[in-house]
Formats: structure tokens, sequence, C-alpha cells
């Protein structure tokens, strides 16, 4: 899939709608810029917690945040392990 888009004044392009939709990039996210071979290199890149949103139900709010994400990726790794 490709589309041709215009560079404005200040050397900004936008992205197509479709494309941020297909990729779920939203308003604030975050893209990694790069030059490979004379092409620009557009890479979307989330955050750890976008990654893992809605993957472990949480049925009350933990009071040690870092225990609670340590036995939380041990039941998940276990999940996955079996």
């Amino acid at each position: 899939m490709e589309t041709i888009v215009r560079i404005d004044s200040e050397g900004k392009i936008s992205i197509p709608r479709h494309f941020r939709e297909l990729l779920d990039l939203k308003e604030g996210g975050f893209v990694k810029v790069k030059v490979e071979n004379r092409r620009i290199v557009v890479e979307p890149i989330w955050t750890t917690a976008d990654r893992f949103y809605g993957a472990f139900k949480v049925e009350e709010w933990p009071n040690n945040l870092d225990e609670f994400m340590v036995e939380a990726a041990r039941k998940w790794h276990t999940k996955r392990s079996t």
C-alpha cells in the first residue's frame, strides 16, 4: 500500500488516515524516523503500557505496583509457556 503526500513549507508531511487507522496511530503517539539507503522510514513506536493494555485483569489497585507487575509478568509468562 502506498500513497503520495505533499511536504509543507516547514518540511512536515501528514500520514493519511487509512495508514494511521491500519497501524492504530493516535494523536500524541510517537514514530521513529530514519534514513535507510536514501529512503525515509517512519516506524511506529508503542510504549510498554500500550503493548500490555488489557493483558491483565486487575481486581483492585495494588498497594505495591512493582510487586504487582512482577507477579503479573510471572503469570503471563506461565500462561504462554504452557
